[in-house]
């Protein structure tokens, strides 16, 4: 039961990032083919830190 949670989670959040993505390279006008996934899931952290930082 376990693993279908952690299943499911890890399907939303890929799908919830996938969305993300595709909202950076409409906002920088670029193809979605030159987004990296791994850079906008790690600038989330340091969205997050400039957040807090300064609301």
């Amino acid at each position: 039961m376990a693993y279908k949670c952690f299943l499911y989670a890890t399907w939303i959040f890929y799908a919830v990032l996938n969305d993300l993505c595709t909202d950076v390279a409409v906002a920088l006008q670029q193809p979605i083919e030159r987004i990296s996934f791994e850079m906008v899931f790690r600038s989330l952290y340091f969205f997050h830190r400039a957040l807090l930082k300064n609301p």
